[in-house]
This record gives C-alpha cells, structure tokens and sequence, in this order.
C-alpha cells in the first residue's frame, strides 16, 4: 500500500524543541527510525515463518476449527514510522506484506496467498529494567488492518469472502500486535 504523506505538505514546519526535564535529553527524528527499518528490512528479517505457537493471544482461531497453522511472511516494502496526520500522532504503516499460509479449518485443508497492510499508532517509551533504562516500541491502536486474498486453494476455496473477514477481524490484528 502507499502511505499516507499528504498531512507533511505544509510549508512551515515548527523546528523540535526539547521539554528540558532532565539534565540530559535524547532526540530522535522519525527519519532516522526509518532508516533503521529500512536496514532491518533489506537484511531480510522482515521476511520468517511463523506457526500457531507464535500467537499466543490466538484463543479465537480455535473456535473456528483452525489448526496446524504455518505462515510464510514476506515484506514486499519497509515499514515506516510518520506523523503526517492531521492529528500528528505518531504511527507505524505496514505495506505489502506477502502472507503464504497453510492451515486446517473445520477438518479441511487449506493453501491461502494474501496480501496485508496496516496503520497503528505508535508507542515509544523509556522502561526502567535491572539493568537500566531500555527504549521500547509497541502497538497503542491497530487503526487499519486489511488483507486481500488472492488465492485459496483447498476444501473451502469458494469461502473467499468468509475467509478474508475471518482473517482481517480476528487474525490479523493478533498477527501485527505480534510483529511489533
């Protein structure tokens, strides 16, 4: 998917400004956590394999007959962090993520090719650990969570529409929650 950039068209922006609580402050730009993801994703770890075991917030798989579940992942574009939105919280956009995957469902074997993509919003903070402060990223709000289905093969390939709001309502957010 393209991401949204129209909300940064402005012609001033106000330079950063530290809040000045401590003795010493840390900026850094949106710029320079993209670069870091472009990184991460060019070196191939954006693409792996997950299994069931890898969610384990994956309570409501089981009340649909799901089982044996293996995913082949596979980001076609970097995520990136922004906050070209009229409100300027700061949020992740996930494109183009390939998804292979393979599972059983009411006792008949499926073969599914999907597509992903997401918007959420973005939390940063500074965590006190044992060994001191640590920066940690998460998910606050999976805003969009989308898939399209390309192709379903198996006994319930004519379930397309079934399927693809199973998996955009339930697994998906579960999916994405994971990877941050």
């Amino acid at each position: 998917g393209s991401i949204g950039r129209s909300e940064c068209l402005r012609i001033y922006e106000p330079p950063f400004e530290f809040i000045e609580i401590g003795e010493v402050e840390l900026g850094i730009s949106d710029e320079m956590i993209n670069q870091l993801l472009y990184a991460t994703w060019y070196g191939g770890a954006l693409k792996f394999a997950m299994t069931a075991d890898d969610f384990p917030d994956l309570k409501e798989a089981a009340q649909y007959g799901i089982a044996d579940m293996q995913i082949a992942v596979d980001m076609l574009l970097p995520p990136m962090v922004t906050d070209c939105f009229a409100d300027r919280k700061f949020r992740m956009q996930i494109g183009d993520v390939h998804i292979k995957a393979s599972f059983v469902m009411l006792e008949q074997p499926l073969v599914l090719d999907a597509y992903a993509s997401a918007s959420a919003e973005l939390l940063i903070d500074v965590v006190n650990t044992p060994t001191g402060p640590e920066l940690a990223f998460g998910i606050w709000d999976l805003e969009v969570a989308q898939i399209e289905i390309e192709t379903v093969t198996g006994g319930l390939s004519n379930a397309k529409a079934a399927l693809t709001e199973l998996l955009q309502d339930t697994i998906l957010p579960v999916f994405f929650e994971a990877l941050a």
